[in-house]
């Protein structure tokens, strides 16, 4: 009965034959995977997800992965989707987490052309261990390409094929999301364009989410600049580097903000802050 229509197995006639063999009917396709995420003491999600939740799922959790390392390595978007398998280094010798990927501001030939493929950065970004956790889940969410060594860690088409098989059953608005998703270059990264939409969809999910299932700690709107884009989680954090700056502020208050925003992702690592 796999890969059938949902009116097909509603027909009288299969319907008799079901109840004659006493095979239950149920809706959905529900993974064979369990739940292991918690939330206040319970498991995130109610019940099993379904074949068709898989890949809108993983979009919007490789999204919150791109958010915690904008945010907390102040790399600029470009860099952060540019990301390869790998790309986690560390300094036993000094406990530092670094990671090593490409920039392109400044970067130019011998000829003082600006060099539009860029290059790897020379000083890699010293990072916290969150990110790194970030950059571990975003190379678990797609395979290695055969034949390839590396691959960017925000694929355009790793849940696309999910997410266009899941808008077959969803409505005409979804599919025409996920189609979208799935027209972007197999194996590439995705565009700005593309995360800033990805974002906006993440925070309208975890709206909903929190109003279904009455918690309190949604995201609260930004009454200033309601459109939240990439380029706005390096600047955040520059603003707050430049208050640290001042010799009254010190580092303090600009960890306590930083730790809240943690806190919703179990909070940092000891001894990080």
């Amino acid at each position: 009965m796999l890969d059938t229509a949902r009116g097909a197995l509603n027909a009288p006639s299969n319907r008799a034959v079901f109840a004659e063999m006493a095979l239950p009917v149920i809706d959905g396709a529900p993974l064979d995977a369990p739940v292991t995420g918690r939330l206040d003491g319970r498991p995130w999600h109610d019940g099993a997800i379904d074949y068709t939740e898989a890949g809108f799922l993983a979009r919007h959790l490789s999204t919150a992965c791109f958010i915690v390392i904008s945010y907390m390595s102040a790399m600029r978007a470009g860099e952060v989707l540019s990301l390869e398998r790998g790309c986690v280094e560390r300094d036993h010798a000094h406990g530092l987490v670094l990671l090593r990927g490409r920039h392109w501001k400044g970067v130019r030939d011998d000829t003082g052309d600006k060099m539009p493929e860029g290059e790897i950065r020379a000083d890699p970004w010293v990072v916290t261990e969150v990110v790194a956790t970030a950059v571990a889940f975003l190379e678990r969410l797609h395979t290695r390409a055969p034949g390839c060594s590396r691959r960017r860690c925000s694929p355009t088409a790793a849940t696309a094929a999910t997410a266009a098989t899941a808008a077959t059953a969803a409505t005409a608005a979804t599919a025409a999301t996920a189609a979208t998703i799935l027209r972007s270059r197999v194996g590439g990264s995705r565009s700005e364009t593309r995360i800033n939409h990805d974002i906006a969809e993440f925070l309208a999910w975890v709206e909903t989410y929190c109003t279904e299932h009455c918690r309190s700690d949604r995201i609260p709107p930004d009454p200033a600049h309601p459109v939240i884009y990439s380029a706005r989680l390096r600047r955040t954090l520059a603003c707050a580097r430049s208050v640290t700056d001042h010799p009254v502020t010190r580092m303090r208050p600009v960890r306590f903000t930083v730790v809240g925003h943690l806190a919703r992702l179990g909070g940092p690592p000891a001894g990080v802050w």
